[in-house]
């Protein structure tokens, strides 16, 4: 553990690569069962009845969250490596346009999957926004009188080999999210 922390504490240290390095140096070797370069991204369950991302992502544990100059004060991020149930895939559209049910809410995808290609031009990945929308208020609230104020705003980018790459059996169950959480607001889904 403290050589965990220690890695991640180095004075200066950024971890916020681009999107071509997530699928290069992180998804295709995790799915691969390759090395890894570091053992910063951690395996988390995203979806899934239990899985709001206050519970997660703990918006309080400063090992698990990043910051950058190039983001507000109040945003933070952290990426993960998520197994795709059954319950979050479409048979007929192989989960490319499907809302991801999490705990009192969903991951509602905002945009279409947009194509990440290689130095080269080939095409090595998707991407796709999402935002996490409570769909339930009395389930977020849970018991104890939960203060949803404090929650703030969680969105999400996944990365995913899906539909591109023949011969990588687990690539369409196995995606890379880079979660941020924004402390400064608080959206509720209708």
């Amino acid at each position: 553990m403290a050589e965990e922390e220690t890695k991640r504490c180095v004075t200066g240290f950024r971890f916020n690569p681009l999107d071509e390095q997530l699928i290069t140096h992180y998804l295709k070797p995790m799915i691969l069962r390759e090395p890894l370069p570091c053992d910063i991204i951690k395996i988390r369950q995203v979806y899934g009845p239990t899985c709001d991302p206050w519970h997660v992502f703990y918006p309080n544990d400063h090992r698990l969250w990043f910051t950058s100059p190039d983001i507000k004060d109040t945003e933070k991020f952290t990426f993960a490596f998520v197994t795709l149930s059954k319950l979050c895939k479409s048979i007929t559209s192989n989960f490319k346009n499907t809302s991801k049910r999490a705990g009192c809410g969903t991951w509602v995808g905002k945009t279409r999957r947009d194509q990440i290609t290689d130095d080269e031009g080939n095409v090595i990945g998707e991407r796709r926004y999402l935002v996490f929308e409570i769909r339930d208020i009395d389930s977020a609230a849970g018991v104890g009188g939960f203060d949803l104020s404090k929650v703030g705003f969680y969105r999400m980018h996944e990365y995913s080999l899906s539909g591109l790459n023949s011969g990588f059996d687990s690539a369409n169950t196995t995606v890379l999210c880079k979660i941020t959480h924004d402390s400064s607001c608080w959206v509720c889904g209708v």
